[in-house]
């Protein structure tokens, strides 16, 4: 084990600028796998932490399944329950308030408490003041202290209620921020609530608080028979269970960013290694001669490669850890639950740095311990063999193939998502890797002549400097291809979302969205607007499906969206595009009978056509509802994500059906509506529409859809940028790898420099030479990565439209492959600038010398 260790140490010591950069760059991947994770797991313990504090001290709550409202008599009867300590009620109202002594005005959610019940129940962190003590005082959060400049004893008025209500501000309370999830809101007494809201004797939530000793799965399993129709218990540990669920699902993404960035790692590795067998091959015959075994030398190898990377993850940690901190100082108001770094993002770097040193020394160790010491006397003179471009290219196709087989073979969903994210990912990485080599080939044959003629190159130096090595020159290259496939993959998927899909949607000319229900009072006061031509009151809540599965398991629910509305008046606001069926028989089939409208995702992902049964859970279990038509209508999917209603519920839902009124009232105890669609005059720009509703009927909010689809844009881009910067960092990890190559070849080829020099060549021809090569290894990396990001591409455009349903073209972005591809050429130049300027300045015969013994 001794011989192994010096072997391993002499072989890195030997090579200390080329060792550093190794080290640098799984450093460098170290350290943005753990900033990710980092930042990921503090916001999911940020969103649990809040959702924890919201919930209060509650062992249970009681809520309707769809957001509907709850009576006070269910109240009544709990609190008199032999095994309830304490309840009290919560009713939400959306208002708006103005402050005269500011004259500032915002949109709130005014939730009517019960403040005797606050010690056990709900304690509050007040920043200024005191708690509530009677029906005419309120106390507000520090966002609406904010947003109204408001101080203690400060009256605002109630701009939404019927008569004018006034209301005193006797206290500011600490809420934990939730950033654009959230609404600013403000406490009052819950009779006061009900009086501004139109909605005496109704709440929205129950929170219950249990005697010692009763266990809140046990008590809810045994009274959940006594509440009404559509109401339920949930235990504050279910409520959790789905916030927990969402911030282990940022577990993936963290996995594939690490998986990502430290397969760029294994290829630098790899090739590095490989490289410096090449080089040591005569050291290597000697070790033989003397005495070294084949074990030996393997497993000196492996060390080595191991002590790389194990260095470079510890160096790794420290900076990522910094970053992380970093990104925790910027988001502080938004990331409350302190600074904190995640353990299983910590452990998972560390073990993929490990991991990649190994996978990465283990071809080199192969080739190193299988010399044989005559044959490597004469290993510079060896040319590549036939057959190993051969190999590598069979093996390449087969790897990067059969993934694409894959997501398109008829196996179930779950096997292809899960196969596909943990094996074939990394075997399609692997593939294109080993066609890196047949690239680079066609590249010296083809390109390398015309580089040549525009660098001032001798016709046919460069082709056969590319070629004698093309393992080398081409893996490096394939080192280069990660960033810019990213760069395409994402570019790729978000532009074809956005106008393959989104752009092509039809949408209402405006909606109104308040996050409860609205009463009958606001819907009236939106008839009365000048602007709205017509109005379409519509309920959006979560259902499941019963005989089709949606999603994944873990990761999506199996949920759609029931829309209910006046679908006569419906159908003429909301132009839809029909695939199957029409307008008419869609109608005729409403009248016989429980009957819904299916989106286009339902036929593309399970083939649901028109009269078939859609099986969809009620309060009286898995109820069937005829399908009256296939509609291509994703507008009031976007229209719910932009609203955040989908927030309100915890749940997450894909795609949506539509359905009557009276269907919802019937099967599902809703009738209520909390998404208005609008129909707009011509003649009015939206801004003022927009803000005459605003005045009209405050307490609610409304956007149109120009608006709206303003804002997914803006945001799409944003994420696709922030996205883009984890390319950028594969780019220059992959910087140090292509670094390593080009002084390895310096080195190895410094006598063939010197004769160069000695010949006649000048100085700056050497370093036009190198230049060129590695002009040739970036464009491989570009052309392998651009083809390796469309791969990708299509593939998750199938994965998504098998889950989803989301049918879409996919567009290859040009430009930004332009500009990707011009950063990796560049990064390339860079990265060969310090290598090639020390070549220039040594003397000729310094480099002949190198070869001397």
């Amino acid at each position: 084990m001794r011989a192994v260790w010096q072997l391993a140490i002499s072989s890195i010591s030997n090579r200390r600028g080329r060792t550093a950069l190794l080290v640098l760059a799984v450093a460098l991947a170290t350290a943005l796998s753990i900033a990710v994770s980092g930042v990921m797991h503090m916001a999911g313990q940020s969103v649990i932490l809040q959702s924890g504090t919201m919930a209060g001290l509650a062992d249970t709550t009681i809520r309707h399944s769809f957001g509907e409202r709850i009576l006070t008599t269910t109240l009544d009867e709990v609190r008199h329950h032999p095994d309830v300590k304490a309840a009290t009620g919560k009713l939400n109202v959306g208002a708006t308030v103005r402050l005269e002594r500011t004259d500032k005005k915002t949109t709130l959610v005014l939730q009517g408490i019960e403040p005797q019940h606050a010690p056990i129940l709900g304690p509050l962190r007040f920043l200024a003041g005191r708690n509530l003590e009677s029906d005419n005082e309120v106390i507000i959060d520090q966002k609406i202290h904010q947003q109204l400049e408001a101080e203690i004893d400060d009256t605002i008025t109630v701009v939404s209620a019927k008569k004018k209500v006034e209301l005193t501000i006797v206290g500011v309370y600490e809420r934990p921020p939730l950033a654009v999830l959230q609404k600013p809101m403000a406490k009052l007494m819950l009779k006061s609530a009900q009086s501004i809201g139109g909605l005496p004797g109704m709440v929205d939530i129950i929170d219950i608080k249990l005697k010692k000793g009763v266990v809140p799965e046990n008590f809810e399993k045994s009274n959940a028979g006594a509440l009404p129709a559509g109401v339920k218990y949930q235990t504050t540990a279910a409520t959790s269970a789905k916030m927990n669920q969402g911030v282990e699902n940022s577990n993936l993404i963290v996995q594939l960013v690490t998986g990502i960035v430290f397969s760029a790692a294994a290829f630098i590795i790899l090739t590095s290694l490989t490289t410096a067998v090449t080089q040591r091959m005569r050291e290597l015959a000697v070790l033989r001669c003397i005495g070294a075994s084949r074990s030996q030398i393997f497993y000196s190898t492996l060390l080595a490669g191991v002590i790389v990377c194990g260095a470079g993850a510890l160096l790794g940690l420290p900076i990522g850890a910094a970053v992380c901190y970093v990104m925790y100082l910027r988001f502080d108001e938004i990331i409350t639950s302190g600074f904190a770094l995640s353990p299983f993002g910590m452990a998972a770097a560390m073990l993929a740095a490990i991991t990649a040193g190994l996978f990465g020394a283990v071809y080199p160790a192969i080739v190193a311990s299988r010399i044989k010491p005559l044959a490597a006397l004469a290993v510079r003179a060896k040319k590549p063999s036939i057959a190993g471009i051969v190999t590598c290219v069979v093996v390449g196709l087969a790897s990067a193939g059969w993934p694409l087989y894959l997501v398109s073979a008829d196996i179930e969903l779950e096997t292809i998502f899960w196969v596909y994210i943990y094996i074939g990912l990394p075997f399609t990485f692997g593939g294109y890797f080993l066609l890196s080599v047949l690239v680079l080939i066609i590249l010296a044959n083809t390109l390398a002549p015309l580089v040549a003629k525009a660098m001032r190159l001798p016709p046919n130096l460069l082709r056969q400097t590319l070629l004698a090595t093309p393992y080398r020159h081409g893996m490096t290259g394939g080192a280069l291809m990660v960033s810019l496939a990213m760069l395409v993959t994402i570019w790729t998927d978000g532009r074809s979302i956005l106008n393959g899909w989104f752009d092509q949607i039809n949408m209402p000319d405006g909606f109104v969205h308040s996050f409860f229900a609205m009463t009958p009072a606001q819907i009236n006061r939106l008839k009365q607007v000048d602007a709205i031509t017509a109005i379409c009151p519509s309920k959006m809540f979560p259902v499941e499906t019963a005989n089709v599965k949606l999603g994944v398991d873990e990761l999506i629910t199996s949920k759609t969206q029931f829309v209910s509305a006046d679908i006569e008046v419906f159908l003429s606001m909301t132009d839809l595009t029909w695939v199957q069926g029409d307008p008419d028989s869609a109608l005729e089939m409403f009248r016989k009978g429980p009957s819904v409208l299916v989106s286009r995702e339902f036929l593309i992902a399970h083939d649901v056509k028109v009269g078939d049964k859609l099986a969809l859970k009620t309060n009286d279990g898995p109820v069937e509802f005829d399908v009256a038509g296939i509609v291509f209508s994703p507008g009031l999917d976007i229209a719910v994500h932009y609203f955040g209603i989908q927030t309100y519920y915890a749940d997450a839902s894909i795609s949506s059906v539509f359905g009557t009124r009276e269907d919802a009232k019937k099967f599902f105890n809703v009738d209520t509506a909390n998404l208005v669609l609008l129909k707009l005059r011509d003649d009015v720009s939206d801004k003022d529409a927009l803000k005459e509703i605003r005045t009209k009927v405050p307490g609610v909010v409304a956007g149109s859809s120009r608006v709206i689809k303003r804002h997914v844009h803006k945001m799409a881009s944003g994420f696709m940028t922030l996205a883009s910067g984890i390319a950028v960092a594969a780019l220059v990890i992959a910087c140090f790898g292509l670094g390593n190559l080009i002084i390895a070849n310096i080195t190895a080829r410094r006598f063939e420099y010197g004769v160069l020099r000695a010949i006649g060549s000048d100085r700056r021809m050497v370093g036009r030479l190198v230049f060129a090569e590695a002009i040739i290894v970036a464009v491989t990396g570009c052309v392998i990565g651009a083809v390796l990001g469309t791969q990708l591409s299509l593939a998750a455009a199938y994965i998504r439209n098998r889950i989803f349903g989301l049918g879409y073209t996919p567009q290859f972005p040009w430009d930004v492959a332009f500009m990707g591809a011009t950063a990796v050429v560049i990064a390339a130049l860079i990265a060969a600038t310090p290598p090639v300027l020390r070549l220039m300045r040594a003397h000729p015969r310094v480099l002949l010398a190198s070869e001397q013994g």
